[in-house]
């Protein structure tokens, strides 16, 4: 999330130039368990001034609602009525689930999930597939489906974006992979795990308790593998 940590005039940026992007900010806030790094009154006064304008269309109320949401703002009753709304695509449904979710209202989340799973794993046509099913594996995460949300991701990296700007495209499915991890780390199991890491040949035998991490420096080009033998673990 340090991504957009120096870029924000109002609502945030990918770069230090341009204008505030409403669909980065929804997206970093979702995300980001710490956003409190953010002048929050900035952001609650720039996603209100686009909720508020009466010439704003549907995605952009939803992702203004969906980032007032993940600054627990009390925008609940307002998402309830939006999701109501007939002409909402798939990916504008689960960003208003993450929304309700980033609310605690679990309850209203696990319902569109359920009710549009089936939809999701046939959703990776295109980079808007795509970017719905890496959401939809956040939200799964954070719900306790963890086979869902793993599945879910298989196909983020099976597909992935397709566009000539490469750096922007990890850019992107990074903050998604960080938010999954972010909010599928208290639903995972709280045992020991034990993996067999392998970098470019050698390989190292590891064993982590509960909320233990391990790093390891590697390059575009290592081969780097790891074989997990015990308990559950994830991986940026």
């Amino acid at each position: 999330t340090d991504l957009a940590l120096n870029y924000q005039d109002g609502g945030l940026k990918l770069l230090p130039y341009g204008s505030p992007d409403l669909r980065l900010t929804a997206n970093i806030l979702l995300m980001d368990s710490e956003s409190v790094r953010f002048d929050q009154f900035k952001l609650v006064e720039y996603l209100n001034s686009v909720y508020r304008n009466p010439e704003s269309n549907l995605d952009e109320i939803v992702y203004a609602l969906s980032g007032l949401a993940a600054l627990n703002e009390p925008v609940l009753l307002s998402l309830r009525g939006l999701i109501e709304e007939e002409s909402l695509s798939l990916q504008e449904k689960m960003y208003i689930a993450l929304a309700f979710d980033a609310l605690g209202a679990k309850e209203d989340a696990q319902k569109i999930f359920d009710e549009k799973y089936n939809e999701l794993v046939e959703n990776t046509e295109n980079n808007e597939g795509v970017i719905t099913t890496a959401l939809s594996s956040v939200l799964a995460g954070s719900l306790g489906e963890i086979e869902k949300s793993e599945l879910l991701w298989e196909f983020v990296e099976l597909i992935g974006l397709k566009s000539d700007d490469y750096s922007l495209n990890e850019d992107l499915i990074n903050i998604y992979k960080i938010g999954r991890v972010a909010k599928t780390l208290p639903n995972v199991s709280t045992k020991k795990v034990r993996f067999i890491m392998e970098k470019n040949g050698d390989t190292e035998d590891i064993e982590l308790d509960n909320w233990e991490s391990f790093g390891v420096l590697a390059n575009a080009d290592d081969d780097l593998s790891v074989e997990v033998l015990k308990g559950e673990m994830d991986a940026i």
